[in-house]
């Protein structure tokens, strides 16, 4: 039973961390999913491809049309890297927006904080408690792109 109650706690964790970087970045979460789904669906068009070439070469061998098959199996490949590589960028760049809108958000906080508890020590300790692991642990990009990653092998093992 305590496993269970652990596990409802860490899915809280992951659930405030989603809400807080889509209210920090609205843009972030959907260009993170845009990323893992073009990821999950390269292989599956790869497959589906190759069937259709093996059929070609093993039924009627028509070379106009497996040459055509092999072009868009080329071509498909070629858009979806350089679509990849593009989103990749982008997340890249909204991982740093994100991480300075974090920055600022604690800031406002800290500002907002009467000047005696701005230097009080177990303030200082809670504010560099908050930070730590969203700067030196990721928490942002590693829960967010853990989170990711798997529905994107469910969804290339599914197909």
């Amino acid at each position: 039973m305590k496993g269970l109650g652990l596990m409802i706690t860490d899915l809280k964790i992951v659930l405030y961390v989603y809400k807080l970087a889509h209210r920090l970045c609205k843009s972030y979460l959907p260009l993170v999913i845009s990323s893992s789904f073009v990821t999950a669906i390269q292989p599956l068009i790869n497959l589906m491809m190759l069937k259709f070439v093996i059929d070609e070469l093993t039924g009627t061998k028509r070379i106009p049309y497996f040459i055509g098959l092999v072009g868009i199996a080329m071509s498909a490949n070629f858009i979806l890297n350089i679509l990849q590589n593009m989103l990749k960028t982008w997340v890249t760049i909204k991982d740093e927006d994100l991480m300075n809108r974090f920055d600022l958000m604690i800031s406002e906080k800290v500002m907002s904080l009467d000047f005696e508890m701005v230097e009080d020590p177990e303030i200082l300790d809670l504010k560099e408690r908050a930070l730590f692991p969203v700067h030196n642990q990721g928490v942002f990009q590693r829960v967010i792109g853990q989170a990711m990653t798997l529905v994107s092998q469910v969804i290339t093992m599914i197909g």
